[in-house]
């Protein structure tokens, strides 16, 4: 069984190169995104006839990538065009790391949780760059049309897909996807024209990504999932250091915040980790009967 799953899922794998070395005869580059659907539809129909965690890993990315890439293809010459798949890309990692829950924890939950825990800080990172960008091109500003079925799609699906895997559509579903538009609202990024109160703006980039990270500490200290407990830690880890790096280590001297630097990680990292350490205790002894 294990032996025929992993053949099934290198041969969709391999479709991926089949399709795109065939495409060079047919001209495939005169709208590349067509690959990727075929390629997409592949492990689709691999996962409709299997049920299986690979095929079901492998569409919960080619999807996705999929519709980005048509995206990009059809907005490339528009400024802000890569907004909402920043924000999409972060509220689907969300939404695929919140796959497990108590009551279900299959191979496919597992493969989807994994998806998105290393796509959750990456997309992060992306999402509080990226949006202050932009405003300062001479490219065209993204139309109307566009930015509504795209934000729409950026919103609408994570929150459909929640609900097919929970099976309903909880307050944390519906918090997590406002927090990932506070991302993007409130970015560490630099925005043009500059901003007349940096440091206030930095203040409220931080405070969003403190709630977040303490937010998915408690949605998984009250689900009981120590992977979201984990994950919130790293998250406030990573804010913390952005923050001060954008709000601080410019108005030190470069001997000075380095030092500063290094006598954070060490206290706070400790701290952190203690801080881990006891979540997960009081978990198992929740779990525990």
């Amino acid at each position: 069984a294990y032996l025929s799953t992993a053949l099934h899922a290198v041969g969709t794998i391999a479709l991926g190169a089949g399709i795109f070395l065939t495409g060079q005869i047919f001209n495939l580059q005169e709208h590349w995104p067509s690959g990727v659907m075929l390629w997409a539809l592949g492990a689709l129909l691999g996962w409709l006839l299997l049920r299986d965690w690979p095929h079901a890993g492998l569409f919960a990315l080619l999807g996705p990538a999929w519709l980005i890439s048509e995206w990009a293809d059809a907005t490339q010459w528009y400024a802000g065009s890569d907004q909402a798949p920043s924000v999409f890309v972060l509220a689907l990692a969300i939404t695929y790391f919140s796959c497990i829950t108590e009551t279900r924890r299959d191979l496919t939950a597992k493969a989807l949780l994994w998806i998105g825990g290393i796509c959750l800080l990456p997309a992060y990172l992306i999402t509080t760059f990226i949006g202050g960008e932009a405003h300062g091109t001479h490219q065209n500003w993204l139309p109307r049309p566009y930015s509504i079925l795209g934000w729409a799609a950026a919103l609408l699906l994570p929150l459909a897909f929640s609900w097919w895997m929970r099976k309903r559509i909880d307050t944390a579903t519906l918090t997590s996807l406002a927090w990932c538009l506070a991302v993007f609202l409130f970015p560490f990024g630099r925005d043009y024209p500059p901003r007349p109160h940096p440091m206030l703006h930095g203040l409220a980039a931080f405070l969003v990504g403190l709630i977040g990270a303490i937010g998915l500490i408690v949605w998984g200290m009250r689900e009981h999932i120590k992977s979201r407990v984990n994950m919130g830690m790293a998250l406030l880890v990573v804010v913390i250091t952005i923050f001060y790096f954008s709000g601080f280590m410019d108005k030190l001297g470069r001997s000075a915040s380095l030092m500063l630097f290094g006598v954070l990680f060490l206290i706070g990292g400790y701290y952190a980790e203690v801080t881990r350490k006891r979540l997960i205790a009081r978990l198992n002894r929740e779990v525990t009967p």
